[in-house]
């Protein structure tokens, strides 16, 4: 590259200087939705033959930040969140910032009624089991003694005087 300066009388001056333009890093990030409450893995990914002198610098889009190469990050609320990675070059100092949105899902609310329960007499449960993110997919439900189902709204039958346990865990689909 070369630039030749010209004063206002017409006196110049010349510098000639070879640059070398130094490739930024080649990075890919990957992010996925996932529900609230779990720990996330953070990738990223340097493109084939990338040398391994690189600082990172995570943002999760909550005010949370990392310098780790592949974190994991836990978020402490629901919502839609705009990451970003800044990859620099430590031989070169050349940067590269990479973006993407993920969502945390909230958590269903499993929850069920159901009518009397009587020795010898079929129990209806019925599921009332809510989420705000989207509908319930899909039921399992541990009825104690008396086995298993997969039905929304179940019935079993007790034939003992006992305390039964039941349980519930609601899964859901993003619409």
């Amino acid at each position: 590259m070369t630039l030749i300066a010209t004063s206002a009388q017409g006196c110049l001056d010349t510098i000639t200087r070879i640059l070398i333009a130094n490739q930024s890093p080649d990075f890919s990030i990957t992010t996925t939705d996932h529900c609230f409450g779990t720990n996330q893995p953070f990738v990223s990914t340097p493109a084939p033959g990338s040398n391994s002198n690189y600082s990172y610098l995570w943002n999760f889009g909550d005010s949370t930040a990392s310098f780790l190469p592949l974190p994991f990050h836990n978020y402490s609320s629901s919502g839609t969140f705009s990451v970003n990675l800044l990859v620099t070059d430590l031989i070169n100092s050349c940067s590269s910032l990479l973006a993407d949105t993920l969502t945390v899902h909230s958590l269903p609310r499993a929850g069920f009624s159901n009518t009397l329960i009587c020795v010898g007499t079929a129990v209806q449960f019925n599921d009332t089991s809510v989420s705000s993110d989207g509908t319930i997919a899909s039921y399992t439900w541990n009825l104690g003694t008396t086995g298993n189902s997969t039905q929304q709204n179940p019935t079993a039958l007790f034939n003992s005087l006992n305390t039964k346990h039941t349980t519930q865990h609601s899964n859901f689909i993003w619409l």
